[in-house]
């Protein structure tokens, strides 16, 4: 598309540069939803709208709204309250609820999980949650350390903060790093393969590395199995 071309809601942008894009990034554009044939079933209203995820989906209707949740019918049935709202998964979504700028610093945030009905079930405590739940565990980040650890549903803390980085689980196991080096952990915490670039899920039993020069596919047992790309990593 260019400016020319574009539909009115086909893109927008928050506070990217422009001029790397050119013409291509009408203003004011705004989101709706489309089924399979392309058709609108929720009128293009949104100034950000995100995937539906067990039904709902987070939306901020104007620049300086705050985020909601739709279904798929487009009705609003949790409150515009959020300053940053996440899909569900496992019936719980992780929003923010507040924060505060104080000179170029970002202070008092506050992250917790919401229900389906709108309802605080995890207490807005945490300095971020970069995801949801899977296999019953959250990864979010504790304070005043500023590591990071697992929560389960009852918000009780599984996985005690021990991590610079940490991302969901799958397969079993989850991606984490501390002081530099990265591992896989299981369920329980416990170091199944470590120093590894270990930041991509396992999928189906393998998952994506990076050694000292590429990318490649290992086991869980951490065996090389395929190449992943032969372009050497930079």
């Amino acid at each position: 598309f260019t400016s020319d071309n574009a539909p009115f809601w086909a893109f927008h942008l928050l506070e990217d540069d422009l001029s790397d894009l050119p013409g291509c990034f009408p203003q004011g554009g705004k989101f709706g939803f489309i089924d399979k044939t392309g058709r609108f079933v929720i009128d293009a209203k949104f100034f950000v709208a995100q995937d539906f995820s067990e039904g709902l989906a987070a939306v901020e209707e104007t620049v300086d709204s705050k985020y909601g949740y739709i279904d798929r019918t487009g009705r609003m049935v949790i409150e515009p309250r959020f300053n940053q709202a996440m899909g569900f998964s496992e019936g719980l979504a992780a929003v923010e609820t507040s924060a505060r700028i104080v000179g170029d610093r970002v202070v008092d945030i506050a992250w917790g999980f919401i229900d389906k009905g709108g309802v605080l079930k995890i207490p807005d405590k945490y300095d971020s949650i970069p995801g949801g739940f899977s296999e019953g565990l959250a990864p979010v980040t504790i304070r005043p350390s500023g590591n990071m650890g697992y929560i389960d549903h009852d918000g009780k803390l599984a996985i005690p903060a021990q991590f610079t980085v940490a991302w969901g689980f799958s397969d079993g196991l989850a991606a984490t790093c501390s002081a530099g080096r990265c591992a896989y952990i299981d369920r329980a915490g416990k170091v199944i393969l470590k120093d590894l670039f270990a930041k991509w899920s396992f999928i189906d039993g393998l998952a994506v590395i990076s050694t000292r020069d590429r990318r490649v596919y290992i086991d869980k047992r951490g065996r090389v199995i395929a190449a992943y790309s032969d372009v050497a990593m930079d």
